[in-house]
């Protein structure tokens, strides 16, 4: 068996080494978004809070258009996009970024959560430390302490930090309503940590949506838009549900792949196909048959 060189085992441990970080990091990695990117994050706030502001088109916006490397992306992502024939590694590309940026919106939005749920404990005067963990690259921790409580005496006031993960820290901003003056930082990290954001499913009055029932659900909405279509628009319904439409097929067109498309444009023709194509000579086979049924 050859032995490696000095230089191949330096890398060998150093990479393992950081694939066996990237757990961990992957975990705090919107911490670290943070507390890095402060700034960034701070003045995307005004934005992002503004009434009927969409968060995905604005966090991704901003990185694709104001990053040298969103830019780089977006040019390449656009052409593959535009690319009708796409080779099979293309498509496996394109894939690729799709998921690229599903995954940077997710971490864009953790880490603007994360850091408005460490402003909110701030404003509630409580102390908010961070810690880069000794050793791991790009790993941090939080620990929040209520050390001046003015409800509480000199000797009861909180001696230990308690931590906050992600999770906890994120949802903050989401039961900040409910914290009160004199509540304890352990009290905090466990409603944030036990708070569930409702979902459509959840919501009372919302769209409650059985994913098994997808399929008929689609076979109904193509129906209804049969006869409504023309000229290239939707007619006959509400300019807001036409929104909704287009939305929805917006949402489709971005997400499928090419593959998918082509799959789906193949099924759609043969259903759209005129009768004559479908039957040969149907006019005259109708004749025919009328005539021996005389």
């Amino acid at each position: 068996m050859t032995k490696s060189n000095t230089s191949g085992l330096t890398a060998f441990g150093d990479d393992m080494l950081a694939q066996a970080t990237l757990p961990a990091q992957m975990r705090t990695g919107a911490l670290w978004q943070a507390v890095e990117h402060a700034d960034v994050l701070r003045s995307l706030l005004p934005t992002l809070e503004a009434p009927g502001a969409n968060v995905r088109d604005t966090l991704l916006g901003f990185w694709r258009e104001q990053t040298p490397a969103g830019l780089k992306f977006s040019k390449q992502f656009e052409a593959l996009k535009e690319e009708e024939d796409r080779t099979p590694e293309q498509r496996e590309t394109f894939s690729e970024m799709q998921g690229q940026l599903k995954a940077i919106n997710k971490k864009l939005s953790d880490a603007v959560d994360v850091f408005k749920g460490m402003e909110t404990l701030k404003k509630l005067k409580r102390t908010v430390m961070v810690r880069k963990v000794p050793g791991m690259n790009k790993v941090y921790k939080c620990y929040v302490i209520y050390a001046s409580n003015p409800s509480v005496k000199a000797d009861e006031q909180e001696a230990e930090n308690v931590s906050f993960n992600v999770g906890a820290l994120i949802n903050v901003n989401h039961i900040k309503d409910k914290i009160t003056p004199d509540m304890t930082t352990t009290g905090i990290r466990k409603l944030a940590s036990s708070f569930k954001l409702d979902t459509p499913n959840d919501t009372k009055g919302g769209v409650e949506v059985d994913r098994t029932k997808l399929g008929s659900m689609a076979k109904v909405l193509d129906a209804a838009l049969a006869g409504v279509i023309k000229d290239g628009k939707i007619e006959g319904i509400s300019s807001e549900s036409r929104d909704d439409m287009m939305r929805y097929w917006a949402h489709l067109d971005h997400e499928l792949s090419a593959e998918e498309k082509d799959k789906a444009r193949k099924a759609f023709n043969k259903i759209a196909e005129p009768i004559q194509v479908k039957v040969p000579n149907i006019v005259s086979k109708v004749k025919e048959a009328v005539k021996k049924s005389a």
